[in-house]
């Protein structure tokens, strides 16, 4: 008997269900391909690869949107933005009237990541963050930079930065 070649049972039950996969290289379908396939449906890792995949292309897709354009219809999707709360921004330049999902590539390590529209809201709106800020780091990043911050203040005698 042959070793089973999980790629051509892939290539042969992709998008079946369990009890449709089809038997590839050997007479019987063997145990060994089946958990692999079951296994390569239904990963948590392939699916959260998948979504943010789509977000990517949603954000590259979004990227010529002028959120302040009074002309532009909000996308859907958008979160509207409240000119209330952004009355702390003092531009002579026109606030957004909604915020998409933004592409941020991190001048640390190049990694495209979105800046989901309800973060940008929080961050304008809640935080008080400055209009004409944008997200410049990866999460991950962000993380290991909030790190060495709290290292050094810990080192200096000063204390931590979080809560």
């Amino acid at each position: 008997m042959e070793k089973p070649d999980i790629n051509q049972a892939l290539r042969i039950n992709h998008g079946r269900k369990l009890d449709e996969l089809r038997p590839c290289c050997t007479d019987r379908f063997d145990v060994y391909i089946k958990l692999s396939l079951i296994e390569a449906m239904t990963s948590a890792e392939g699916k959260q690869r998948r979504l943010s995949e789509a977000q990517l292309a949603r954000a590259k897709a979004l990227a010529g949107i002028d959120a302040t354009d009074p002309d532009v219809s909000p996308p859907l999707g958008a979160v509207l933005a409240d000119p209330a709360q952004l009355s702390h921004n003092n531009t002579y330049g026109r606030l957004p009237r909604f915020y998409v999902d933004r592409l941020v590539v991190c001048r640390n390590c190049g990694t495209e990541e979105v800046w989901p529209a309800e973060r940008q809201k929080w961050w304008y709106e809640e935080a008080k963050g400055n209009i004409n800020t944008q997200a410049v780091l990866c999460r991950s990043c962000r993380a290991a930079e909030r790190k060495r911050k709290d290292a050094a203040r810990a080192a200096a005698g000063h204390g931590s930065h979080t809560k």
